[in-house]
């Protein structure tokens, strides 16, 4: 008890406390100051992340022109207009012109215009026809772009004016004209540029999916837009011309479950809305889909309840294009491929002398395995393409000799 009291007796005099608390704050106050002011600084001077250098063998391209004229600075940035992700820019040193990173190919000016309409006045200046104009492009993805810079217009419009058919074949075309399709709306705008009775007769749009609830909904999207050209859809997934009959035959194909809606993602089983872009996972490969597991589990969902294994249908690259041509033969002047991981190897099997070498051609590399996609890009320019990457998932190329 004593002790107790002894203890309260010789506390310090209240004034003396409020002294001792003032004290204490302020050395707290200037710590936490002193060690902000460092971080603050450390931020200041620590050097910029790298830009991102090409991984693949594509061989950088150089804009010159109205293009480099616009200027910019190295490591300055835009927004991608596939994803509204901020993307590098490499300006080359010599001042002549951008060169394609990973990303992008377009330069972000000094004058405060777009890299996009310094690029398309000088593709307007190759290539008058409306869908390649000044005023479309301001609005296009950079593939339709590439396209343009290939003049792909004036070459619809030489082939038309020839007489020949103009063959556009879309694989893994899930259920057409969706908002991150790389170029249906540009596409369409360029037939538009036809009258009625050439678009009917003379232009065919095959598009194919392989996934039975991915394909009524393209069968539907399609009748939406009938009246753009002749369109055809097929059922099948298509694999490489060195596939043998008995590895087709043996091709589990991984879809996803029809309960989750393929344009909205909604799931009517649980109620719960995923990425619209899950249904468009399917794949000879399942990993592709259990790579996107934690989008089925941050939903309280178990991915394995929605992956459906099936024997679909499967054609050669060659047999496809011999029927979406209408078995005359002709190469096709358009072809794009997405089919989440096999895009390189279809490209690999087909052969340097066939038919079907199409004039432009667009392709998913995101998925190619290393390995494939270091031979994909080689062989495509061996056979007389320009190949550039237009962003982190597509490659185009076309015939440049």
């Amino acid at each position: 008890m004593s002790n107790i009291t002894t203890r309260q007796s010789r506390s310090f005099h209240p004034a003396k406390k409020y002294v001792l608390l003032v004290i204490l704050l302020t050395v707290t106050s200037i710590y936490h100051l002193t060690r902000s002011q460092h971080i603050l600084s450390s931020l200041l001077v620590s050097p910029q992340p790298p830009i991102k250098e090409i991984t693949s063998p594509v061989v950088p391209t150089t804009i010159t022109g109205t293009a480099a004229a616009a200027g910019g600075e190295p490591g300055s940035i835009r927004k991608s207009q596939k994803t509204g992700q901020k993307e590098p820019v490499l300006v080359d040193d010599a001042e002549d012109g951008t060169h394609a990173t990973a990303d992008t190919i377009i330069v972000a000016p000094k004058d405060g215009t777009s890299g996009v309409e310094s690029l398309a006045v000088e593709v307007v200046e190759t290539n008058g026809t409306d869908c390649c104009s000044e005023v479309y492009l301001k609005e296009a993805l950079i593939e339709w772009i590439l396209l343009c810079n290939a003049t792909i217009a004036k070459t619809a419009h030489d082939i038309i004016a020839r007489g020949d058919d103009l063959v556009i074949a879309q694989i893994g075309a899930h259920t057409g004209y969706e908002e991150n399709d790389p170029i249906a709306s540009s596409l369409t705008s360029l037939i538009n540029e036809f009258d009625d009775s050439t678009r009917r007769k003379k232009i065919s749009w095959t598009f194919v999916e392989p996934s039975l609830a991915n394909y009524k909904g393209l069968v539907k999207n399609l009748a939406l837009h009938s009246d753009v050209c002749n369109m055809n859809s097929i059922n099948a997934a298509v694999v490489s011309d060195s596939t043998s009959d008995a590895d087709i035959e043996s091709l589990v194909f991984y879809s996803i479950k029809d309960s989750i809606d393929p344009v909205t993602g909604l799931d009517s089983l649980s109620g719960k809305k995923l990425p619209s872009y899950i249904t468009q996972l399917s794949s000879f490969n399942k990993e592709n889909i259990l790579y996107n597991r934690r989008e089925f589990s941050k939903n309280g969902l178990n991915v394995h309840d929605y992956i459906v294994e099936t024997n679909v249908t499967s054609m050669r690259y060659s047999d496809l294009m011999q029927e979406a041509s209408g078995d005359k033969g002709k190469y096709p002047f358009l072809v794009l491929v997405d089919t989440e991981g096999f895009d390189c190897k279809i490209i690999l099997g087909i052969g340097k002398d066939s038919p079907f070498l199409p004039q432009y051609l667009i392709f998913e590399h995101k998925g190619c395995p290393k390995e494939d996609l270091n031979r994909a890009v080689p062989y495509l320019q061996s056979l007389g393409y320009t190949v550039q990457q237009a962003d982190g998932d597509n490659m185009v190329a076309w015939k440049s000799k």
